[in-house]
């Protein structure tokens, strides 16, 4: 800083969560939940190679973490059986975080899906989600489909609601 009444950097942090807001009796919206540091806690546990990791196969895990994280980068919220999800996909970390928001003050974490790798591809930063329901899913069971920007690549999920059951095709 030259005190020059000016700002001569600035230093932030992205977003690295996803929030539940709800409206009040007066209108005004309210926090009703924030993920915090889910994100960066699931994927240190459950894909420590892909840890705050750039969105390229060949990126060194905590890349990211001075910068933006896992960069949650799309969400869609949809109907899966009698649970309401809201599945985030992370740009950078790569994968998606399912949580059921059936109690929206209280979310629950369901599942990491982390990007898929297969024939010597890797889905890489997960762009736009879409939730295909099960009564207009050519399988008969709800859809996820993922659009990779840095791969190029569209993934298929098919859920049945015991979620280590997940299966994916591209």
């Amino acid at each position: 800083m030259d005190n020059d009444g000016d700002l001569d950097a600035l230093h932030c942090f992205g977003a690295r969560s996803f929030s539940v807001w709800q409206i009040n009796a007066k209108g005004v919206p309210q926090l009703a939940y924030d993920s915090g540091v889910d994100f960066e806690q699931i994927t240190a546990h459950e894909a420590a190679d892909r840890f705050n990791a750039d969105s390229s196969p060949d990126s060194l895990p905590d890349q990211r973490s001075s910068k933006r994280g896992p960069e949650p980068e799309s969400i869609v919220i949809g109907q899966v059986g009698k649970h309401r999800l809201a599945m985030v996909g992370l740009e950078r970390t790569g994968g998606v975080m399912i949580y059921d928001l059936s109690l929206p003050t209280y979310p629950k974490f369901l599942k990491y899906l982390p990007p898929l790798h297969e024939d010597g591809l890797m889905d890489c930063g997960p762009e736009g989600l879409v939730l295909i329901p099960a009564k207009s899913s050519p399988t008969g069971k709800p859809l996820l489909i993922i659009c990779n920007e840095k791969s190029g690549t569209t993934t298929a999920y098919e859920f049945e609601w015991e979620f280590d059951r997940v299966a994916a095709s591209r």
